[in-house]
């Protein structure tokens, strides 16, 4: 018996493909929200929020959305172009059902991502995404009559705005400072620069914000962080403070040009909690950050649980141990005290906050915690049934105990990566090194 295998739709942050080709494509969105409408949400009324990036496939793939769930009885609010972190905000603001943003985050302007959020603010759980990939190829119309409405919200942005500013005390100003900031042209471009404004940023300069739909982490954003560096160097700012596409994550400059990563911002904060509220609690991580985080943190007595790569399972874990604050090294950070996904714009606020609190210049973030050597590369996807415990078994005896071997197939591409962390750089070069020859492709 010839048995047909459900195609796996969901990776390690939603959806994600090539716009207008399946899974991306207005066929399949379409499938998507009658199975979202159908299945977790079986009450009517029932209302979704949804969000997008400024990618120009936005525009098509919410329509497809829309169409699918307004036919299916459900009502939409749209947000336009939003950070990510809004949508969770924004369905519990409207007491709306379901959230959906529209994003491939760091990728190229040709891919496309759909993200869902619960009425609580959380993606979706795995029993949910196995509920929607078993019924998404099957689902017929209801064909009801009672069809849904929609309309567009136009305070979506300044709700965002006034809630991520709740978050600093309410003296808080930044005058006399200079902030470079890279919004990557996309979701991030009105909202940022008009934040900061209100804040009272001394110079004020702002990069990349003028998205047409095909520049969206084109040679900058958090991805591409040389003209942040350099503007900063240039106009001898404070901090250069980076976002993605969707602006769900954070990198920095610091006032030297020196780049400081999630795990450094990450240890900053904790470090901060345990010197001002004597913070001795968790911290939850993933299996990319440095394990010199680990060592710094237990040294204060701070325990670091780690996940597999995803913001979601990082925020699973949270829940799971009741714990504060986590992230990713890629600039995921989530303050549960304010919200239940990664916010880059709010951990901005949280970092600038701790700086000025502590009237200290961004490059002692830097030097916080004494960094493993770590060396990362991406290789093709191989076409033949990869051993992966094989190929890196000389790459671990080369890292040594201490240190650290990482393969894993990305969520969002088609390529391996592959990760290695030793006490000192020759040897995390040579394990990467290691496995790439082991695969057949030479570093």
């Amino acid at each position: 018996m010839n048995t047909i295998m459900t195609p796996k739709l969901f990776g390690t942050d939603g959806i994600r493909g090539v716009a207008n080709r399946s899974p991306m494509d207005s066929e399949t969105l379409l499938a998507l929200s009658r199975t979202l409408a159908q299945k977790l949400l079986p009450q009517r009324p029932a209302t979704v929020v949804i969000g997008r990036d400024t990618r120009i496939s936005g525009y098509m793939l919410e329509t497809a959305l829309a169409s699918g769930l307004v036919s299916e009885g459900v009502n939409i609010i749209y947000t336009g172009p939003i950070p990510t972190p809004a949508i969770p905000f924004l369905v519990q603001q409207y007491q709306a059902d379901l959230g959906i943003m529209l994003t491939a985050s760091h990728n190229p302007w040709y891919d496309n991502g759909v993200k869902v959020f619960t009425r609580s603010g959380s993606k979706l759980i795995d029993a949910e995404q196995d509920l929607i990939n078993q019924n998404l190829f099957t689902v017929q119309s209801s064909q009801t009559r009672e069809l849904g409405h929609a309309h567009r919200s136009y305070d979506a942005r300044v709700l965002y705005m006034e809630y991520v500013q709740k978050s600093l005390p309410a003296d808080f100003s930044l005058r006399g400072r200079t902030i470079v900031l890279d919004c990557a042209n996309g979701a991030a471009y009105r909202v940022a620069p008009e934040l900061f404004a209100v804040l009272n940023a001394q110079l004020l300069i702002v990069l990349h914000n003028a998205p047409d739909g095909r520049n969206i982490n084109l040679n900058c954003g958090a991805t591409d962080l040389k003209a942040l560096q350099q503007a900063v160097c240039t106009h001898k700012a404070d901090i250069g403070l980076a976002f993605d596409g969707d602006a769900d994550r954070l990198i920095a400059v610091d006032e030297l040009g020196n780049v400081l990563d999630g795990d450094q911002i990450m240890a900053t904060v904790v470090h901060h909690w345990a010197m001002t509220e004597g913070f001795r609690g968790d911290l939850v991580c993933t299996v990319m950050s440095n394990k010199g985080l680990d060592r710094f943190l237990s040294g204060i007595g701070v325990t670091v649980h780690r996940t597999s790569v995803g913001d979601r399972h990082v925020i699973a874990r949270m829940h799971e141990i009741d714990a504060r604050f986590g992230g990713e090294q890629s600039g995921h950070m989530i303050f549960r005290d304010y919200g239940h996904t990664g916010d880059g714009i709010l951990s901005a606020l949280q970092l600038l906050n701790i700086l000025q609190t502590q009237d200290i210049p961004a490059s002692r973030i830097g030097t916080t915690f004494a960094a493993m050597a770590q060396k990362m590369i991406n290789i093709p996807m191989p076409v033949h049934t990869v051993d992966l415990g094989l190929v890196s078994t000389e790459a671990r005896e080369l890292v040594g105990d201490e240190g650290q071997v990482l393969v894993r197939p990305s969520g969002t591409e088609p390529i391996l990566r592959v990760m290695a962390q030793a006490e000192d750089a020759a040897r995390a070069q040579q394990a990467v090194d290691s496995v790439a020859n082991a695969l057949g492709h030479a570093n």
